[in-house]
């Protein structure tokens, strides 16, 4: 306890200040996209104060398949989600899947994209974008995240399918990992890496590359498809109901498998992007939805 004394004797000033910031100022809402440590104060001192709070989940909240699935999403979901918050933003359908396994009453849902960012339409793009979450040992889950392993097998792998196809992958590295970008520039010769933000990547992306990430949500809101890439068969993030035509997800296992997906993609000009999001402009959203909360 002693070597946790700092960090929470910090968090308990911050809380003093949060709340004396309530007290001067009386807002009319909070609203948190992260729950956990100093963030995570606004929402829950809010409510102390009967002050009306919003939690919008930052990260891809999607359903539970199996036990094992049920225990790493409801832990993913403690750092993004509040269950007593007044009011939830839900931001895709994959999202509202979660949140309905959770029995959530439907009133206090406010629909539709509000910090991601989007498209008006599909357009056909000029790369493929890699992005995933690698975090620190200490940080990761076993069952839903990579390992730093695992990730080098990834970049291996796309790597040897841009060399083979002559094809331009671009890899976003997490933030936490930058400092890996130079040692794995001169190990992957045929992969391009970027610290641009997501929002400007995905402009120009052709399809989106992942394991599981906030920016599976944020790329079909952007109208990108997305490969959900699982060498191991261990985690499927989402399961795709193939039966629909123009489906902007797909799950790969193996290096043929995703070849015959990349060509899929390049056929496609109609993807059902509304399987998964809301119609609405993230602007109307704000504007409707603080309507609604403040009026």
């Amino acid at each position: 306890m002693k070597k946790f004394q700092i960090y929470f004797e910090n968090l308990f000033q911050f809380q003093k200040t949060v709340k004396k910031f309530f007290e001067i100022h009386q807002p009319d809402l909070v609203i948190s996209n992260i729950i956990r440590g100093k963030e995570g104060s606004y929402n829950f001192l809010a409510q102390e104060k009967a002050i009306p709070t919003l939690c919008i989940p930052h990260g891809t909240l999607s359903p539970y398949y199996n036990k094992y699935d049920k225990l790493y999403k409801n832990y993913i979901s403690e750092s993004v989600f509040h269950k007593d918050s007044n009011y939830y933003g839900v931001q895709s359908k994959i999202c509202e899947k979660f949140l309905d396994q959770q029995k959530l009453n439907k009133k206090k849902f406010l629909y539709g994209n509000i910090i991601f960012s989007e498209k008006k339409k599909f357009e056909i793009g000029k790369y493929y974008l890699h992005a995933s979450t690698l975090k620190d040992c200490y940080n990761s889950v076993l069952y839903g995240c990579e390992y730093f392993f695992e990730y080098d097998k990834n970049l291996n792998f796309l790597n040897q399918i841009a060399k083979e196809e002559n094809i331009k992958i671009i890899v976003k590295i997490h933030p936490q990992q930058q400092h890996c970008q130079k040692y794995l520039i001169k190990k992957y010769k045929f992969l391009k890496f970027s610290n641009s933000k997501i929002s400007k990547l995905l402009k120009k992306a052709k399809a989106t590359i992942s394991f599981s990430s906030t920016v599976i949500e944020d790329s079909l809101i952007s109208k990108v498809p997305v490969i959900l890439m699982d060498l191991n068969n261990r985690y499927n993030h989402f399961k795709i109901n193939r039966n629909i035509k123009g489906v902007p997800l797909f799950y790969v296992k193996n290096m043929s498998n995703l070849k015959k997906i990349f060509k899929k993609i390049d056929k496609i000009k109609n993807f059902k992007f509304d399987i998964f999001t809301y119609s609405k402009s993230y602007k109307n959203n704000i504007y409707n939805n603080l309507e609604r909360i403040l009026k």
